[in-house]
């Protein structure tokens, strides 16, 4: 689990660190403060619901969610078409280089407005719990799979251990998801890292918005 895995590591430098002290014959006990219950949440994360109950359009409601976060209507249909060539049912999008090739462009809207979009993808669960914190914290919904099904992630919840020379471990405790398929309050969902099995998790799939300043008016 991935709690498991992050506790090992912290007790792995617990141990490290008593043994150098008392090699130096140190007599000056090692104190590790614990900040607990760490949270970062998106609000007022758009209500995308998949328009069938296929999970190449759980996707593609994730990525619809994700554009509407940064004012970029591009809806779900517009991706299905662009991925699959027409409105039809899979029981995946695809691997993530094919989605990230899908989604990796310019892009300009019918206002005039353009802007880059660029994919970034890790496979499996990350063994970092900054891909998990840092792009809340930049205010940006990621999908994340969870059991081949396509999650928005809106939050996360850990603790944080502070050592004597200001290095910080972080401890996830859990992950609040929102699924393509459901309204309202069923929409909400939370991965339990002392519950669930962090081998279901199948991957994180972020995507970056950056407009682009039409320099056309600067060449008359």
């Amino acid at each position: 689990m991935l709690r498991s895995r992050l506790t090992l590591l912290l007790c792995s430098l617990l141990l490290l660190s008593s043994s150098s002290v008392a090699q130096k014959g140190k007599k000056t006990p090692f104190t590790l403060r614990q900040v607990p219950d760490q949270w970062a949440e998106l609000r007022n994360v758009p209500e995308v619901v998949a328009e069938q109950p296929c999970e190449n359009w759980a996707w593609a409601a994730g990525i619809e969610t994700i554009l509407r976060k940064e004012n970029v209507p591009l809806d779900q249909k517009f991706w299905i078409d662009k991925l699959n060539g027409g409105a039809v049912c899979l029981p995946s999008p695809g691997g993530l280089e094919d989605l990230s090739r899908a989604i990796n462009g310019d892009y300009q809207l019918p206002d005039g407005r353009k802007f880059k979009l660029a994919a970034r993808t890790i496979a499996g669960a990350p063994t970092s719990t900054d891909s998990l914190i840092v792009p809340l914290a930049m205010k940006r919904p990621y999908i994340l799979w969870w059991k081949q099904h396509a999650y928005i992630v809106r939050g996360a919840l850990w603790n944080e251990y502070i050592y004597p020379n200001g290095q910080k471990q972080l401890e996830m405790k859990e992950i609040s998801l929102i699924d393509p398929f459901e309204s309202g309050d069923k929409r909400y969902v939370k991965f339990l890292t002392d519950k669930h099995d962090s081998k279901d998790i199948g991957g994180i799939f972020e995507v970056i918005v950056t407009p682009v300043e039409d320099v056309s008016q600067w060449t008359n």
